[in-house]
């Protein structure tokens, strides 16, 4: 079995993407490097200097102004490298 060597990157379900891509490239000094859509979602691509890579995706049924809840899974995947 192979050994992980680090993270590779991490997706996360955001309520306003493009304030949220204002936040993390402001906040961590990162850069948004790609854009992608599917059916019934939106997301950003940012990267690190170091590479790790950030992508938030913004669903149609995501519901604006809803907090964080430990209960509810917010975390879409985490690539281990």
């Amino acid at each position: 079995m192979p050994t992980p060597e680090g993270f590779h990157h991490v997706t996360l379900t955001v309520a306003d993407l493009a304030r949220s891509v204002e936040w993390y490239e402001r906040a961590l000094a990162i850069t948004k490097v790609a854009d992608r859509e599917g059916d019934g979602w939106v997301r950003a691509l940012l990267r690190s200097p170091s590479g790790f890579m950030i992508g938030l995706t913004e669903h149609d049924a995501t519901v604006a102004g809803a907090c964080f809840d430990h209960a509810v899974v917010g975390l879409d995947h985490l690539s281990v490298a």
